[in-house]
């Protein structure tokens, strides 16, 4: 997009290169015809470039998640941050000009394509719903439990969620799964290793020898990077071990380990 918007692509640059091949293709064109095809063609241009930018941004943005609406409005500021940028750098050059309409145009290229791309998946989305994902939390933090419904909410992922927050309940909801054929069984367990009044190995090793359980996917949750608690944890039946999230990168990447265990192992 740089170098398009340099001389090298000025009209009259374009221009001969286009008379050129029109002059041998239909050699009775006239110019006024001519002309009013290189402008389509410049403007086309203008739409394109700037339609291909906003998706490969959404796609950058999302990492694959499902599209939101925030991302959508982020591909779209960049888009124009970008566009006014390129009629700005073009007033410095010898054979271009800066123009608010092109810059307008670059914008509503952007738009269409992020307008045809929510289109797409929203089509997608209905034609092949995703059952929910029911998820079972072991832990008595208010601010955690929050945590963790927002990494499944900007993935896009439809979840049901059972809080177990004291002894009592954790004991009460996973003793109904004593047999292969109970119901209700959640799809992922996230696990608190330092929940208080329960030794969460002793219940972690329980939980992986109910019938009913034994397609639960577990994640334990620890406090802080140790890879003993990791060792213990993976040793006892889990299937990953991660660092409750304090960033954006840990929040992502949380939320992508989930759909790979989860959504990964159903596919398979």
């Amino acid at each position: 997009m740089c170098v398009l918007s340099t001389d090298m692509f000025a009209a009259e640059h374009t221009g001969g290169v286009l008379w050129h091949v029109l002059s041998r293709l239909a050699p009775h064109v006239t110019y006024e015809h001519y002309t009013l095809l290189h402008l389509l063609i410049r403007k086309a241009a203008h739409l394109t470039e700037y339609a291909i930018l906003a998706c490969l941004l959404l796609r950058a943005f999302r990492a694959g998640a499902a599209v939101t609406w925030r991302w959508a409005i982020l591909s779209l500021l960049l888009v124009a941050v970008s566009a006014v940028l390129d009629e700005y750098h073009q007033a410095f050059t010898q054979h271009r000009t800066s123009s608010v309409s092109d810059s307008m145009l670059d914008i509503a290229g952007g738009l269409i394509a992020l307008t045809l791309r929510w289109h797409r998946w929203r089509r997608m989305a209905t034609a092949h719903p995703r059952p929910p994902l029911a998820v079972a939390v072991v832990d008595d933090n208010p601010a955690d439990v929050y945590v963790i419904a927002q990494v499944l909410h900007a993935h896009g992922m439809p979840y049901l969620l059972q809080v177990l927050e004291s002894r009592q309940r954790v004991l009460h909801f996973f003793a109904r799964f004593a047999t292969q054929d109970a119901i209700g069984r959640p799809d992922l367990l996230l696990l608190d290793f330092t929940f208080p009044g329960v030794d969460p190995r002793a219940l972690l090793q329980w939980i992986t020898t109910l019938p009913g359980c034994r397609r639960l996917r577990i994640v334990v949750m620890a406090g802080a990077d140790d890879p003993a608690v990791e060792e213990k944890a993976r040793a006892l039946g889990a299937d990953a071990v991660v660092q409750k999230p304090v960033s954006l990168q840990q929040f992502m990447a949380t939320g992508d380990l989930i759909k790979a265990l989860v959504f990964g192992n159903r596919q398979a």
